[in-house]
């Protein structure tokens, strides 16, 4: 607890211990006095004289214990817990928590190198990258009717230590995303990293990551409450089929109104071309032999004399009574 006296019913756990210092890590100006190995406490209104205070951790100070790559820690001490510390070492680009408890004065500082230097030694960092990672688009349900998606991904890559006897195919992925949510509920995606089978070597359980989400808005459609599937609506069919015929009755009217207009122009059109025939004719009446065309136009005659006649004349013979011989 925080302050540091013993209770019966308070328990903590070494895994509990190094989450909290993982997490104190990341605040920024708590290394500055992660690694003091001195500290002085400047004079307040209750005492008027600096005082300083300065580490026992002694693997990142001159000592025997002295740790290479120790970036900092703190002990702890009560009779009923015994010697308790928290160590942080660090090589290349892993950064390694060390936790001890109930242990003696000297000892805690002995296993803890020698845990320090069996990770160091025997662990890799692999990496699963975001492309090799799941996303998911999930139905939001209101009833029966989807309201929105909720869109689940990895917001980063997975930074993880394995130890050398294994790979990234030996790892057990395993997403907690539901198949739908309701309209309401909280979004907690995670992925959940465990080991395949038993292991002797690390702790199987690689921990769990929280996922990234986007709500969005979708039209409104009916789904089965049990798979999350959308549900074929015979509606939407109709009502398409209704929209298309809509448009074939338009075009229909259109085509006989302009059909019926044509006609109507066209018998117009006659009506008045016989109306002013009708009137030409009692302005110019028509006598017989007479043609009247539409515009009177001179009209030339050219008479070709006859030729005489240059054939021989004969004479017809005749009977002594002036009659033609049979």
């Amino acid at each position: 607890n925080a302050n540091g006296l013993h209770d019966p019913d308070h328990y903590t756990t070494a895994y509990d211990m190094a989450l909290i210092t993982q997490y104190a890590l990341g605040v920024e100006g708590f290394r500055k006095y992660w690694y003091a190995e001195e500290y002085t406490i400047q004079p307040t209104n209750k005492q008027s004289q600096a005082r300083n205070l300065g580490t026992q951790h002694s693997m990142f100070v001159e000592s025997q214990f002295t740790y290479e790559g120790c970036t900092g820690g703190k002990l702890g001490y009560t009779d009923e817990a015994r010697h308790t510390s928290v160590t942080t070492a660090k090589r290349g680009d892993l950064e390694l928590i060390c936790v001890t408890m109930s242990s003696q004065k000297y000892e805690k500082y002995e296993d803890t190198a020698a845990l320090f230097d069996y990770c160091f030694d025997s662990f890799d960092r692999v990496t699963l990258s975001k492309r090799s990672l799941k996303g998911f688009v999930i139905p939001v349900l209101d009833g029966d009717v989807q309201v929105q998606e909720v869109r689940i991904y990895p917001d980063n890559s997975i930074d993880l230590e394995l130890h050398r006897q294994y790979s990234v195919d030996d790892l057990n992925l395993e997403y907690q995303v539901p198949e739908t949510y309701r309209y309401g509920e909280d979004v907690l995606p995670s992925l959940q990293i465990t080991l395949k089978g038993e292991s002797s070597s690390m702790y199987g359980n690689l921990g769990s990551f929280p996922l990234q989400f986007s709500l969005n808005d979708t039209p409104q459609q009916k789904v089965d409450a049990a798979t999350g599937l959308p549900v074929k609506d015979n509606s939407i069919f109709w009502k398409n089929l209704l929209h298309i015929l809509k448009w074939v009755a338009i075009i229909c009217a259109v085509v006989v109104i302009a059909f019926f207009l044509l006609v109507v122009s066209v018998r117009v059109r006659h009506y008045l071309y016989r109306k002013r025939r009708k009137k030409r004719r009692v302005k110019h009446p028509v006598t017989a032999g007479t043609q009247l065309t539409q515009r009177q136009r001179p009209v030339h005659i050219y008479v070709q004399p006859n030729e005489p006649d240059r054939r021989p004349h004969t004479k017809r013979r005749t009977s002594d009574t002036g009659k033609r011989r049979r």
